[in-house]
């Protein structure tokens, strides 16, 4: 009896183990591209939430909305909170807040914000006769970060009302 392997045997026992290899790195690169994806989205959908929640909340604060004009839509707005401004505007796909001349990106370098509009609205109440103002705003961003990268678009749109507290 020899010992050892024969040809075959060693053939056989390659091919075994390239096929293993083969399925092994499909599912790698199958998990690599799923976790881009949930990347993407949950990068995306994160900034696009911060922007809607940090808007709202300087919106309720707000003592008056100066820009746009009621009624009109615009691209960037102008809010009051006592002596201080707020400006909100997109500038080369980024969505920037400046408050008293200190600007903040509220966007990462991986969304890209391609619209930002937004509605100052008025309501009257019927019953009081008291007129509230506030913002309608449309967003919609995508995630771009390399030329492989999967890209995502989202929307997200919504309205704040001025809180008054006479």
């Amino acid at each position: 009896m020899e010992r050892g392997m024969s040809l075959i045997e060693l053939l056989v026992y390659i091919a075994i183990v390239s096929i293993v290899v083969v399925v092994l790195s499909a599912t790698y690169i199958s998990f690599l591209n799923a976790r881009a994806k949930t990347e993407a989205v949950a990068i995306t959908d994160t900034a696009l939430r911060y922007v809607a929640e940090t808007l709202t909340r300087d919106v309720e604060r707000a003592t008056s909305i100066v820009t746009p004009a009621s009624g009109v839509v615009g691209t960037s707005t102008l809010l009051m909170h006592g002596s201080s401004t707020i400006a909100y505007a997109l500038l080369d796909g980024a969505l920037t807040r400046t408050v008293d001349g200190v600007a903040e990106t509220l966007t990462s370098d991986r969304v890209v914000v391609t619209q930002f509009a937004l509605t100052h609205t008025e309501n009257t109440q019927e019953v009081t006769g008291s007129t509230f103002d506030g913002l309608r705003w449309q967003l919609q961003a995508e995630h771009a970060y390399g030329a492989n990268e999967y890209r995502y678009d989202a929307a997200r749109h919504g309205a704040a009302s001025r809180r008054s507290f006479e």
